[in-house]
């Protein structure tokens, strides 16, 4: 559950309200209890429409909706061998790698986030703590461990899949465990020396 935050109006040099719309000079947003933003506009129209709300400037910084990243791993490491901790199988290890990035994520602006493949439910797990207030992060979106073919392109993340049984009976398993969406590792990929080249399909069309 939301916890109550005491509301607050932010003021910024400048506002980026959406793509669309002209950008804002000296506005400011109200954020109310639940912690959402309820009303955007000008600096000095929200100071008093809002008189009693605690204040916060930022004159030389710019505010704009938090970002959506669409395709992030959030097990893998920032080295040379992205998967190595993975591989290794340690679960507090790679939990561990998880919640630092999903906190640099949010640090950077990026509120939600759309994870593409882990072993184990890790990232699940964290999604969940996060969404309980237990760990800080983006909101973020988990498919578990993505479908491949035998040795295919990151096969070590558990979703191996032979044929269209075995496809059915892994989405129904990580459906029922959480997954968020499903993730097909449609073509093979440079991290897994066993998997197909990048451009060719690991699974027939029928």
């Amino acid at each position: 559950m939301q916890d109550a935050v005491r509301p607050v109006v932010v003021a910024a040099g400048r506002v980026i309200v959406a793509p669309d719309r002209p950008v804002l000079d000296n506005a400011a947003v109200y954020v109310g209890e639940d912690g959402t933003i309820r009303d955007v506009g000008p600096e000095p129209l929200l100071y008093r429409r809002y008189p009693d709300v605690r204040r916060t400037a930022f004159p030389d910084a710019t505010m704009l909706a938090g970002l959506i990243n669409a395709h992030v791993h959030l097990a893998f490491d920032a080295t040379p061998d992205p998967v190595a901790t993975l591989r290794g199988g340690d679960p507090a290890a790679v939990r561990h790698i998880v919640a630092a990035h999903a906190r640099e994520l949010l640090d950077s602006g990026i509120t939600t986030a759309r994870d593409l493949g882990d072993r184990d439910g890790i990232v699940g797990r964290v999604r969940d703590e996060i969404a309980a207030g237990e760990a800080v992060g983006p909101r973020v979106l988990s498919a578990f461990a993505p479908l491949t073919s035998p040795q295919g392109h990151c096969w070590f993340l558990g979703g191996e899949v032979r044929d269209a049984t075995q496809i059915r009976e892994l989405i129904d398993r990580q459906a029922d465990r959480g997954a968020d969406l499903v993730k097909v590792m449609a073509g093979g990929g440079r991290l897994t020396p066993s998997a197909a080249p990048v451009w060719e399909s690991q699974f027939t069309a029928g």
